[in-house]
């Protein structure tokens, strides 16, 4: 019984003494934190010592603030110390070998940074997470011979193409082109799965023009040399799609979706970024090679759809759209739904074809039996049928029926909600009430579309908000106001000449008034339709000259660098508002389509 006390005893006197010390080891370690923080490095210093002989499983908790300590005061014998402690304790983490090469550099030790350097090899370069903090580290410190000469030793020890990202991120910084492109090109062909990421890398740099030309030519040779692998074509493609050589790409792409029996997958791709990025022409070609090719095809009926659509737009896109030429199109959209009636590849032929007749044939009622026969066809379909009665909408507001478009818009908005088909309805009700001067309700709809996902969406949301709340009057009579929402139906209606008077008066009756950009923008919008191509570009060019900083600056530059590529065929000046647009509005939506055209004419001028 005596001895059962004495155990007793002695387990609370342990216990008793272990609450004390590990009291008071947190309250040296919340001292040694308050001194490090007020960096009283001196003071800190002390309570880490103490910490690390009375409780040393505590070490590498306060190691990176004693080792910063000491290395602020210059303590750097203590530091090697405190370091070579932290390497028992953690033999199989880098990072504190990593640490003692560092002072050893600082102190110009080079025999000993060197045996660090040779331990860090023999120890980490055989495992991939432990290598990358040393390759990482070693090209933080900038020190490029040795960052390529681990990345080898690694390359050993794991796989030949290990690192090559950074590999190629240091031959960069060399400026050795050959050997960056070799990197990029040893990763595409180990691991096809990344190809994207050469992609990126190279998309990075694709301002490096000897970069670019000679990744041409090793693609080509590779291409040629392993005929089996389809990674390089693949570059080669993507490579020539990103200079705007869609020649080039539909060549090589024919080619690829032969020798891999793709079924036109691929080339349908490429035919989609060339339409994306207003180059018609060249995506034509492609729709109508997988037409041909893949007859019968669910990708057939597709491509046909978008073979007439680059067509229409190639029409307009060059200013030149008569009405002979839009019947011809029409024809088309007809053929092709007639022929895959029911298919749901092509019911947006019937959205396609109704858009013509209303707004170029002046066959409002034709537009409308044509989507009701696409209501019909497609009950199931509800995003469509959505977009379908969004449609029938504009149609009725074309012909000055707003009550039931906005009907239409509703009902539209209500059986998709929170989808991009119920955002654009509700924007298209947002705008009816613009038009019939409900502002205040309109501008509740459209600050709520600014957070669209769809940055078309938001973008004409936040212009439209930025429209009212800039140009409602002190009075609330908003005349200014009412005249130019009044102009812009007008203008949505295609009655032109009214819209113009309207503008003219507005134009005379309130010089001053901060609407004026606008009604110079609708002005310019006009003239372009009218193909009055020097008044619309005199009107565009005093907007980005007068109204730098208003919401249509960077919308007037974009219709600049179209008007000087398409009409009057002055690729200097297209790439002078190119550029510019892309310096002064970097955020812009036309981004891409700017970047896009300057290849273009880069394309051109080699040619």
């Amino acid at each position: 019984m005596e001895k059962i006390q004495k155990t007793w005893w002695f387990s609370c006197l342990f216990a008793v003494l272990s609450t004390n010390l590990c009291a008071q080891i947190n309250m040296q370690l919340s001292l040694a934190k308050e001194y490090y923080q007020k960096g009283e490095c001196d003071k800190a210093i002390a309570e880490y010592k103490s910490i690390s002989r009375e409780a040393s499983e505590y070490f590498l908790v306060i190691y990176p603030q004693y080792k910063d300590c000491l290395w602020r005061s210059r303590l750097f014998k203590d530091l090697e110390k405190v370091i070579e402690t932290a390497i028992k304790e953690a033999p199989d983490n880098p990072l504190y070998r990593i640490d003692l090469l560092e002072l050893y550099e600082h102190e110009n030790q080079s025999r000993q940074a060197e045996r660090v350097y040779r331990q860090l090899v023999d120890k980490f370069a055989g495992s991939y997470e432990q290598a990358m903090a040393v390759v990482h580290w070693l090209m933080d410190k900038q020190q490029w011979s040795r960052a390529k000469d681990f990345i080898t030793q690694a390359r050993r020890r794991l796989y030949e193409y290990a690192f090559a990202i950074e590999m190629a991120e240091i031959y960069a910084i060399e400026q050795n082109i050959e050997g960056m492109l070799n990197e990029y090109l040893l990763i595409a062909y180990n691991d096809p799965a990344k190809i994207d990421l050469v992609k990126q890398a190279l998309q990075e740099q694709f301002d490096n023009e000897a970069l670019i030309q000679k990744a041409e030519q090793r693609m080509i040779e590779l291409s040629q040399r392993y005929p089996d692998e389809k990674v390089f074509l693949d570059l080669l493609i993507w490579l020539y799609v990103q200079r705007g050589d869609f020649d080039n790409a539909f060549l090589l792409s024919k080619a690829m979706d032969k020798r891999f029996h793709l079924s036109g997958q691929h080339l349908f791709q490429i035919g989609m970024i060339a339409y994306s990025n207003s180059a018609y022409e060249a995506a034509d070609r492609f729709f109508t090679y997988i037409k041909q090719q893949y007859k019968g095809s669910y990708l057939s009926y597709a491509a046909a759809r978008y073979s007439i659509a680059s067509k229409e737009a190639l029409i307009k896109q060059q200013g030149e759209h008569a009405k002979h030429q839009m019947q011809r199109i029409a024809e088309e959209y007809r053929r092709i739904i007639e022929e895959g009636r029911g298919r749901s590849e092509i019911k947006e032929a019937y959205t396609g074809l109704a858009f013509l007749y209303a707004n170029y044939l002046q066959q409002t009622d034709s537009a409308l039996l044509v989507l009701d026969e696409a209501l019909r066809s497609y009950p199931q379909e509800k995003e469509f049928i959505a977009w379908v009665k969004i449609q029938k909408g504009d149609v009725l507001l074309l012909i000055d029926q707003p009550w039931e478009a906005a009907l239409l818009y509703a009902q539209a908005e209500k059986e998709v909600k929170d989808s991009p088909v119920a955002y654009e309805a509700k924007l298209r009700r947002a705008k009816l009430f613009y038009y019939t001067g409900e502002f205040e309700l309109a501008k509740e709809y459209f600050d709520i579309l600014k957070a669209a996902t769809s940055r078309q969406i938001a973008n004409d949301a936040l212009q439209m908000s930025l429209l009212i709340s800039e140009n409602q009057d002190a009075d609330s009579s908003n005349h200014v106001l009412l005249t130019y929402a009044k102009a812009d139906l007008l203008f949505f209606q295609q009655q032109y000449s009214r819209a113009h008077l309207l503008l003219d008066s507005l134009r005379l009756s309130a010089g001053g008034h901060p609407i004026m950009d606008d009604v110079l923008w609708m002005q310019a919008k006009i003239a372009t339709h009218w193909k009055k191509y020097d008044e619309a570009a005199a009107l565009y060019q005093q907007i980005a000259e007068q109204y730098a900083y208003e919401i249509w600056a960077d919308d007037a530059l974009f219709e600049l660098m179209q008007l000087y590529f398409h009409q009057y065929r002055d690729y200097k000046k297209a790439e002078e508002y190119a550029l510019r647009l892309i310096k002064d509005h970097p955020d812009s939506i036309y981004i891409s389509q700017a970047r896009f055209l300057l290849q273009k004419i880069e394309q051109q001028q080699v040619n």
